[in-house]
């Protein structure tokens, strides 16, 4: 069941839905992504959303799965 959850917020954070993701993490127990993943719910910007959530990822200089949106 945990790998629904997980599967879950990373498809919420590819898509930049941050309360989605808040949530399935919780769920699973991750308190570290669910601070930073707070820390950034705020964020109205797409593409500066975009960035942090790239950096949540890990993904230093390398593209990230939410930058392949055509809309950002």
């Amino acid at each position: 069941m945990r790998n629904y959850w997980i599967a879950l917020g990373v498809k919420a954070m590819e898509v930049l839905d941050v309360e989605t993701a808040i949530l399935s993490y919780r769920e699973i127990g991750d308190a570290g992504m669910v601070d930073g993943l707070s820390a950034i719910a705020n964020v109205e910007e797409k593409s500066l959303l975009a960035g942090h959530i790239c950096a949540l990822f890990g993904n230093y200089g390398q593209v990230c799965p939410c930058q392949r949106i055509s809309w950002l």
